[in-house]
């Protein structure tokens, strides 16, 4: 034993050099065992607000489901929680929960609802609106699929023929767009869109700068009405005639391609 000793220190290997080893795994074993203490005692409400970041967010207003969950959200960099504040279209602080492909087709559903009750009302109670502009109300199209919701409006119900400037008595639709948009994270993208006849205006040079200026004009009436509390939410295009949705070769056709779509898109985080 002695001479083992012996040539191992000659060969210049030290005998305790195990001890490095078994100490290493001691604290290895050490830390996994702390760890799944720490585990076993974390709140299930902690970790909602640990995740929560990585999720999409989603309030419904009023209902009993949202309410009875925890107010969970993104904490602002001091660590407070953000306060509530539905009046400016800012969410954080509300109860959320994830929006889902559900929650998406509920909202269509919703604002179908609330688009067609206009229409039925429209010559009643709105006595702005023609017999022909209360009858386009039903030509509004709404579609949505898991990655948001999309209204076109025709153009006729919005503005006068070539020009940019919204038309009073069609406010009643966009407080009804507005609304949603305010109380949801959506993510709002405004398209103008035309025919490819020439615009006849001194004012717009061709469909291009028309297409744009309507759809900015309607970002404008969502912002300046606190319907988004951020610029960063919504944004507007102009597409002139290049994404119609059929043939321009009849008028009919021609008045399908002049429209605004509003997009409402999921976020994503």
């Amino acid at each position: 034993m002695r001479n083992k000793k012996k040539k191992s220190e000659e060969n210049g290997l030290d005998p305790n050099a195990w001890m490095v080893t078994f100490s290493d795994l001691l604290t290895l074993m050490m830390t996994f065992f702390v760890m799944l203490l720490t585990m076993s005692s974390v709140q299930s409400t902690e970790v909602k607000e640990a995740f929560s970041f990585f999720d999409s967010f989603y309030y419904e207003e009023g209902d009993p489901e949202s309410q009875s969950i925890d107010s969970y959200g993104v904490l602002d960099s001091q660590g407070f929680s953000p306060q509530k504040n539905t009046q400016s279209g800012d969410l954080m602080g509300l109860p959320f929960k994830q929006i889902s492909a559900r929650t998406i087709a509920k909202d269509a559903d919703e604002l179908e609802a609330l688009l067609i009750e206009l229409a039925h009302n429209a010559e009643t109670k709105f006595t702005d609106f023609s017999e022909e502009e209360a009858n386009e109300l039903k030509n509004i199209a709404i579609t949505n699929d898991p990655r948001g919701i999309t209204v076109d409006l025709p153009d006729s119900l919005l503005f006068k023929q070539g020009d940019a400037a919204i038309n009073p008595h069609s406010i009643a639709i966009l407080k009804i767009l507005g609304n949603l948009v305010q109380k949801t994270p959506y993510i709002v993208k405004i398209e103008g869109h035309s025919d490819n006849v020439k615009v006849k205006s001194s004012v717009f040079p061709s469909n291009w700068e028309l297409s744009v200026s309507r759809a900015t004009n309607i970002m404008r009436y969502f912002i300046e009405n606190k319907f988004v509390a951020t610029s960063k939410r919504i944004s507007a295009y102009g597409y002139s005639e290049f994404q119609p949705l059929v043939s321009n070769d009849s008028l009919e056709n021609r008045k399908k391609n002049r429209r605004i779509e509003v997009i409402l898109k999921k976020p994503k985080i």
